[in-house]
């Protein structure tokens, strides 16, 4: 195993410190998972090439992936249904190593990954940093200045003076006395008796460091922000800066032996060193990307990770690379199936991809237009479809888009969604209240009078005749004469409106920022559902009037509803990026799609899944306290149910409003455990309630962030 740096900026405070020691067993937001990018598309801030045949790869979105072939082919060996992004990792070989990130998520693995165990939960401070010298003896650095030690393998973590208050981004020690750890306004401490001391060490500068590594207890170097490298001959004492040839920040450090050495740069470029660090030379790798971490197994093998899951390899120093993950990186803003095998998504840089097997392989679509963007997509069988975009697009297939025909809009206007009822009839809406229909298959786009001038942001058709639109300032238009018509709606808002969704003439829904609005009379009236979502709720997907999804403008989530929108219960999907769209063709299959990302589910998109603990079968009704408890953003809520009922898990805010319903069905005998996750919620006391028959118990957990 030899060091790799990894770093990234958090925002989160350092409050708390509790420790407990908790197997992770098969929790898992599986429900989702990637189709494109492959393996995975959340950002990897870390790698270690432990050896010839294994590597361990960590990153945003719960992302810890372990290859057996040497970086050739990867899996996912962890998943939660909550979200966490995991900054850095330090494996002592195969099977031994530890994982942090954010909300001092530090979890720890005995046998290659299988399972994890967590080991200090309760620290609200983002971990940047993780090192072990030996199996017993590791250091971690983080937010506000925190150093933590442990000379037990992690059983026990003891909070070190570092001496700052600024946050610590990569911490090394050459032996169990000598230690550096480097961070924001240039900051570099030293101790030389394992950390009982900390003593800060002059280098100069103000930037931001993301990177140390130590030759011996003299020679390391210092690298970060704008290219900055440090040299030090004598422990620190004194740091020369030396040349980069670059103005991109430095993120990872790793020497493969005394002489040879790497760092990753951001903008696809490598520093590599052959005469032990006192000149390094640019490399281009030939991929532009920020690459976040470097490792290297012996001179010739090493690995680089860095944005939107990327990972490329070398067998020959770096002399040249080979990308090992693939696809198509986009932000994708539509996706449209017909059917369980035939789908079509759009996005920037005039992107359409196309897949006829449910999203197992996607192919790039060329069409004819020059639109930087394709917001919307619409298809009326597997031949047939639109895709409309920026200035004015609007491109039809009538071959399930091997080829495309361009058609005459008769506008500039940005067009931003289209919804069709047949080969032949479709409409269009876009800026200045631009809303166009075709009835000869967009032969002839007309212009239609919607007597506004805001964007109109969705529309949906559920005939020929009768249709709805969505837009700024709260704007809701129907017709019921094929558009010829638009008569305003009142909604009770003026939030923007980003999607419109009918089931049949009566029941409907709208989404915006932070507001889901029903209607079961056409949309004549308008009442807003109860909610606890923030940001823009940027698509909603209906199939029947139960059941429903929306896509959430918080990285990686999903809403879902089986009541008609009664409850909404939010589901991370392992994305870490924003999702943009979703669509669903029944209960279970269904896509969302976003910044470089296409996820697919077969299970409805659920991803609070309870595991019954089958040791013993319960002898009474039970709520346990929640933990951790404060907690920030997640915690844990178990239950034991000791005759089979249906059961009821509901959370209210201190006033007794209603939040979130957590469980609502039929549980047979066993333990259970579900996680909640508040991110979206302000600080505050909050109470969760278990209704189990006759049986009821209310237990109270405080949210601090």
């Amino acid at each position: 195993m030899l060091n790799t740096m990894k770093s990234r900026n958090s925002g989160k405070s350092f409050l708390q410190i509790s420790f407990i020691f908790l197997l992770v067993t098969q929790i898992s937001s599986a429900q989702w998972f990637w189709q494109n990018p492959l393996p995975q598309g959340n950002h990897l801030y870390g790698v270690d090439y432990v050896n010839n045949t294994i590597a361990y790869a960590v990153g945003g979105g719960n992302t810890i992936i372990k290859s057996t072939d040497g970086g050739v082919s990867w899996t996912h060996i962890y998943s939660d249904q909550f979200k966490h992004d995991f900054n850095a990792l330090c494996f002592l070989d195969e099977n031994n190593g530890w994982v942090t990130g954010d909300a001092s998520n530090i979890l720890k693995t005995t046998n290659g990954g299988s399972s994890w165990i967590q080991q200090t939960s309760a620290i609200y401070a983002s971990i940047f940093s993780i090192y072990f010298i030996n199996a017993s003896t590791g250091w971690l650095a983080g937010s506000y200045g925190a150093i933590l030690k442990t000379t037990n393998g992690g059983n026990d973590w003891i909070l070190q003076s570092s001496g700052t208050t600024v946050e610590l981004r990569s911490i090394f020690f050459y032996d169990e006395l000598n230690g550096w750890a480097v961070g924001n306004n240039g900051i570099i401490v030293n101790t030389t008796n394992g950390g009982e001391n900390w003593t800060p060490q002059s280098s100069g500068f103000a930037g931001t460091f993301y990177a140390v590594y130590f030759a011996d207890a003299n020679h390391g170097w210092a690298a970060g922000y704008l290219g900055t490298i440090l040299q030090t001959t004598d422990g620190g004492t004194s740091w020369i800066q030396q040349q980069s040839g670059t103005q991109n920040s430095i993120l990872s450090i790793c020497f493969s032996n005394p002489n040879i050495g790497w760092m990753a740069v951001g903008g696809g470029l490598v520093l590599k060193t052959t005469d032990g660090g006192n000149n390094w030379v640019l490399q281009d790798t030939g991929y532009f990307r920020g690459f976040y971490s470097v490792s290297f197994t012996d001179q010739n093998n090493g690995l680089l990770t860095g944005s939107f899951g990327f990972i490329i390899k070398t067998t020959d120093s770096g002399a040249s690379w080979i990308e090992i993950s693939s696809g198509y990186l986009h932000n994708y803003l539509a996706v449209f199936f017909v059917d369980e095998n035939y789908g079509w998504v759009s996005g920037w840089e005039g992107t359409i991809l196309k897949t006829t097997n449910g999203g197992n392989n996607w192919s790039l679509i060329t069409n004819p237009s020059s639109a930087n963007y394709y917001g919307s997509l619409s298809f009326t069988d597997q031949n047939n479809g639109w895709a409309v975009g920026a200035g004015g697009t609007i491109i039809k297939t009538s071959d399930g888009g091997a080829t495309w025909d361009l058609q005459v809009s008769g506008t500039a206007s940005n067009l931003l969604y289209i919804s069709s009822v047949n080969s032949q009839k479709a409409w269009v809406v876009g800026n200045d209240g631009e809303v166009l229909n075709t009835i000869d298959g967009g032969n002839n786009w007309v212009h239609q009078t919607s007597g506004v001038s805001y964007y109109l942001l969705g529309v949906d058709f559920i005939n020929d005749q009768t249709g709805w639109i969505a837009g700024f300032n709260g704007t809701i238009l129907k017709t019921t004469d094929g558009g010829s018509t638009w008569i305003s709606k009142t909604s009770g808002t003026n939030v923007s409106l980003y999607a419109i969704c009918f089931v049949d003439e009566n029941t409907g829904w709208v989404t915006g920022d932070g507001k889901i609005l029903k209607t079961t009379d056409g949309g004549e009236t308008w009442n807003q559902q109860v909610n606890s979502f923030s940001g823009g709720l940027y698509s909603v997907k209906f199939i029947d009037i139960n059941t429903g999804w929306i896509s959430w403008s918080s990285t990686g989530h999903i809403l879902k509803t089986t009541n008609g929108g009664t409850d909404w219960t939010m589901h991370f999907t392992g994305a870490s990026l924003a999702l943009n769209a979703c669509y669903f063709i029944n209960a279970n299959v269904g896509w969302a799609v976003g910044s470089g990302a296409i996820l697919k589910t077969t299970t409805g998109g659920v991803s609070f899944v309870e595991d019954e603990q089958i040791d013993e079968v319960p002898k009474e009704f039970l709520l346990s306290h929640n933990y951790p408890n404060p907690f920030n953003p997640s915690t844990k809520i178990k239950y034991s149910i000791p005759q089979s009922s249906n059961v009821v898990i509901k959370v209210f805010d201190v006033l007794g409003n209603e939040i979130e319903t957590l469980v609502n069905e039929e549980k047979s005998v066993g333990t259970y455990e579900i996680t909640w996750y508040a991110e979206q919620l302000p600080s505050g006391v909050y109470f969760y309630q278990l209704k189990a028959g006759t049986f009821v118990q209310t237990r109270k957990m405080i949210l601090m962030k």
